[in-house]
């Protein structure tokens, strides 16, 4: 029996314990008394081990919390029955908790908010759950799902907000402007239609901050063009596609219209520029 309980394996204990336990020998009664404490509680801490052994993989996290439950009410059965639980175990018992509730977190938290409607609140509670999944040793399988999640939440917010930026952008009306003909590279183009000059008392075009550099709305533009290219997987609803195929046809115009205003722009000060210099050059 004492050989037995030294090598503190329960199927070797257990096989000593129960044959001595049923053949009624003239034994040490501290012996049989230890070998029992022992028994139970090599019979307890295995039964810990193998439930957490099979929750290595949870299929449907919903039953995550039952798991735990059961998992904590086993070590405190034991502890009733006076068993003293190794410290390892009990550290496992913590760790594997710990990892289930993330686990259990993160998957919740996917299925609670949908990409379409996501925030930058729910971005940030998603990265935090990430964090805790993976620093809880949580299966890579999910975390990456994770990852993929957190990335399409952000893009599809991204665009969201371009969206806003383009709509809130002023709407005004475009001069026809002739376009040259490759045919004809030779011929005198036609003079470019003139704009109407403004009242003095009519104000500005009230043009955004943030859209003062052509450059910046071409990116924007440009990037929610690539977005929308993904709606499948980035979960675009049908009224966002059809807003956005509305303000990517304005903003064709807008960007025409303004690249052609930049342009007169630019003629008009060279040719200004030219003017003084043929009035310098008449003075001397």
């Amino acid at each position: 029996m004492k050989d037995a309980m030294q090598t503190m394996n329960y199927e070797t204990v257990d096989r000593v314990y129960t044959k001595l336990a049923k053949e009624n020998h003239d034994l040490d009664v501290k012996l049989m008394r230890a070998a029992e404490i022992l028994h139970l509680k090599l019979q307890k801490e295995k039964e810990i081990n193998e439930f957490i052994e099979s929750l290595r993989v949870v299929p449907n996290y919903k039953t995550i919390k039952k798991s735990v439950s059961l998992l904590e009410e086993m070590v405190e059965k034991a502890k009733g029955l006076n068993v003293d639980i190794d410290p390892a175990i009990l550290n496992k018992v913590n760790v594997t908790t710990a990892r289930l509730m993330a686990e259990r977190n993160l998957q919740f938290q996917m299925e609670k908010v949908k990409v379409s409607a996501s925030t930058h609140d729910d971005v940030k509670v998603l990265e935090d759950l990430i964090h805790k999944a993976k620093a809880t040793g949580v299966a890579s399988v999910y975390t990456d799902t994770a990852d993929v999640y957190l990335d399409k939440m952000k893009r599809n917010i991204k665009a969201r907000e371009i969206l806003d930026l383009l709509e809130q952008y002023p709407i005004r009306e475009y001069p026809e402007i002739e376009e040259p003909d490759p045919k004809n590279k030779n011929k005198k183009q036609p003079e470019p239609p003139k704009i109407k000059k403004k009242k003095k008392k009519q104000p500005p075009f009230p043009m955004p901050e943030w859209a003062t550099e052509l450059k910046t709305v071409e990116t924007e533009v440009s990037n929610l063009k690539h977005l929308v290219d993904d709606k499948e997987n980035l979960e675009f609803d049908s009224d966002f596609l059809a807003r956005t195929t509305e303000q990517l046809d304005r903003f064709k115009k807008e960007i025409g219209f303004r690249k052609w205003e930049e342009d007169q722009a630019e003629q008009a000060r060279l040719a200004k520029e030219a003017k003084k210099k043929a009035a310098a050059k008449n003075k001397k």
